[in-house]
């Protein structure tokens, strides 16, 4: 594997899973209040 490649998709990966994760919260929020 070209190591550059990975480290990019990992950063991609992670803020992916970051908006998503605020993404839930805030339904999560919205519903609750």
């Amino acid at each position: 594997y070209d190591l550059a490649l990975v480290f990019i998709l990992e950063k991609i990966f992670r803020y992916a899973c970051n908006r998503g994760y605020d993404y839930i919260l805030n339904i999560t929020e919205a519903t609750i209040l």
